[in-house]
């Protein structure tokens, strides 16, 4: 690893965040910074590059390392799965160099066009001479090698921000895709290594649903919804109800609702918006079924995701459920598996025990990432390599 330091940034939707760590002791540094965030693909306001700038400034004479990795958001990344394959003139070994070759055969571009660039190349599965393999088949004799490789590409006008930020900073920006490095540093290999399984990452304005498989992502699809969806019904809903409820105050409850709970008529929940102030108090009863109604909507939404992934059919993939919208809602993982049909469990990250909040699971993928860079496609060790530079 480069430097004395592990250090990423991620990119969220309403937050960004800079984190570094030494590699011989445990003690982590880090540092959020609000900002205007994003809404379907476009950037709400131009403030994302000012507050990467303040979260640098105040963490620089911490920081002793350039290179950071940037976890970018799914919506700003598109994924292609292709079938590519070799023919040797007789059976050989299979070599690094030989899946390097099938790697870089579709990694030009996505689809033609010109506005996106990739990122990552993740193996997904190999057949060689006929005989499936799950694993790269290196040192096995084979006549003709066929790979499924995933692509992951980046939006151009979002590498330009932040190029022009990390050239003010003077640091450098390796860019990889937030639920990517969930996927391979935090799914459990036993499941990407069978059918696979559906990762369903919550965010706060957007959402996103992932078909992860081997090494890589095979599909992925997102949608506007989050917790701040919960939070504006709350408002609205409150307010027809005869209560001026504060912005403040319904982000305030999000953490504090328990779908599980069937609170009696006169059951409140508490909402404070400063510390030491009095709780305003707000009906159990009003409040849950407002949440669960938004909750059910926005399963019923990753529902008609999973339904239509092309590479999903006959598969009975669990859902592993993370993030800051509905990784910490007590409920709600009961909620999405009655309405999927799959089975749903609450996705962790225990390799960074400061960040095994479903929450910060992407944060902590970040940094196993970081830490180890590794991969079983040696194109996309080429791939890192090159961008470091």
């Amino acid at each position: 690893m480069i430097g004395d330091q592990v250090a990423v940034l991620e990119i969220g939707s309403r937050a960004v965040t800079l984190v570094f760590k030494g590699h011989k002791d445990k003690s982590v540094i880090s540092k959020s910074e609000v900002y205007g965030g994003f809404y379907d693909g476009d950037f709400i306001d131009n403030s994302l590059p000012s507050a990467i700038e303040s979260v640098f400034e105040n963490l620089r004479e911490s920081l002793k390392t350039r290179d950071i990795l940037v976890g970018v958001p799914e919506e700003f990344t598109a994924v292609a799965l292709k079938r590519v394959n070799v023919n040797f003139k007789e059976a050989k070994p299979i070599t690094e160099k030989d899946l390097d070759s099938l790697a870089e055969k579709g990694a030009s571009s996505y689809g033609g066009r010109e506005d996106y660039e990739i990122i990552s190349a993740s193996d997904i599965s190999y057949i060689a001479d006929g005989v499936k393999y799950t694993k790269a088949p290196l040192g096995i004799k084979a006549k003709s090698l066929i790979a499924d490789i995933s692509y992951v590409f980046i939006e151009k006008q979002l590498t330009e921000i932040l190029s022009a930020v990390a050239e003010r900073l003077k640091v450098s920006f390796v860019y990889t895709s937030g639920i990517l490095a969930l996927a391979t540093f935090v799914v459990p290999e036993e499941l990407r290594d069978g059918g696979g399984v559906f990762l369903f990452d919550t965010g706060f304005t957007s959402s996103s649903v992932a078909l992860v498989r081997g090494d890589g992502i095979v599909y992925q699809k997102s949608f506007l919804f989050g917790s701040m969806s919960i939070a504006e019904d709350l408002v609205v809903c409150m307010e027809h109800l005869g209560y001026s409820m504060p912005d403040e105050d319904a982000m305030d409850l999000l953490p504090k609702i328990n779908l599980n709970w069937q609170p009696r008529e006169d059951e409140a929940y508490p909402a404070t918006r400063s510390k030491g102030a009095k709780p305003t108090l707000y009906p159990a009863c009003e409040i849950n079924e407002i949440a669960r109604a938004r909750v059910e909507v926005i399963a019923e939404t990753a529902k008609t995701a999973i339904d239509t992934c092309p590479h999903g059919s006959g598969v009975s993939a669990e859902i592993l459920l993370t993030g800051m919208g509905l990784g910490k809602m007590q409920g709600a993982k009961e909620i999405i598996q009655e309405i999927t049909g799959k089975k749903t469990t609450v996705l962790k990250a225990d390799g960074v025990l400061q960040f095994s909040d479903p929450a910060k699971a992407t944060i902590a993928a970040l940094i196993l990432m970081q830490q180890k860079r590794v991969s079983k496609v040696g194109f996309i060790k080429k791939l890192i390599n090159k961008l470091f530079k």
